[in-house]
């Protein structure tokens, strides 16, 4: 139980970090195109 419990935890995880990195270079885009 634990372990689908840790695995639950890395995927939204990995999911909430992957959406964070994907706003950060959309910024980046934006401020080089200014």
């Amino acid at each position: 139980f634990k372990w689908q419990l840790l695995k639950k935890a890395s995927q939204v995880f990995f999911l909430h970090f992957a959406l964070k990195k994907r706003a950060i270079i959309e910024e980046i885009h934006e401020k080089q195109e200014q």
